[in-house]
């Protein structure tokens, strides 16, 4: 993997989250279009780290660092496999 070069940090509720907090196909192949070798993205929000993980299942950011509860809980995540 190559080194991380530039973050793409992206809140959850308004801004990632659609009106009925989803996360719509269009944001996820918009999220793989800027996602090029150097560039991550992550989830920072003030939500609990309970409540963000099916999102960041379904993005399949597990590999890395997630900011949760308004920054109070920061974690490197790690393959189910190896948690």
């Amino acid at each position: 993997m190559a080194a991380i070069q530039k973050l793409i940090a992206c809140d959850l509720d308004g801004t990632l989250l659609d009106s009925h907090s989803l996360i719509t196909e269009e944001m996820v192949a918009g999220l793989r279009t800027a996602l090029v070798p150097g560039v991550e993205f992550t989830i920072c929000s003030g939500r609990a780290k309970f409540s963000v993980m099916r999102f960041i299942e379904q993005l399949g950011i597990i590999h890395v660092p997630i900011i949760t509860e308004t920054g109070a809980v920061r974690r490197r995540q790690m393959p189910s496999s190896m948690s």
